[in-house]
């Protein structure tokens, strides 16, 4: 199987891909599947202590309120994330 599929992008769509653009395709593929894994991990664990819990906590005391950080995009981050997103809805470059 090649990289492309994959990382979820088309065989069309690599071929005429630059090695950056391919390497931040790659490097947003790592980032999902480590969110993924730490995702699963984490359920796994809540349900193996919610199964030995005598008493289930509240649906708010396990949740809580969590502050939205919001990172600063400096302008060349931003524009690789354009190009990123153009190649991925099939967009024409300028």
């Amino acid at each position: 199987m090649s990289i492309a599929i994959e990382i979820g992008i088309g065989v069309q769509e690599y071929d005429y891909m630059t090695p950056y653009e391919l390497g931040l395709h790659i490097k947003s593929f790592n980032k999902r599947m480590e969110t993924e894994q730490k995702d699963k991990l984490t359920l796994t664990w809540l349900g193996a202590n919610w199964q030995r819990a005598k008493e289930m906590p509240s649906l708010e005391q396990v949740i809580g309120k969590q502050p939205i950080k919001q990172k600063k995009m400096s302008s060349e981050h931003m524009l690789n994330m354009v190009k990123v997103m153009n190649a991925a809805f099939e967009g024409t470059t300028y």
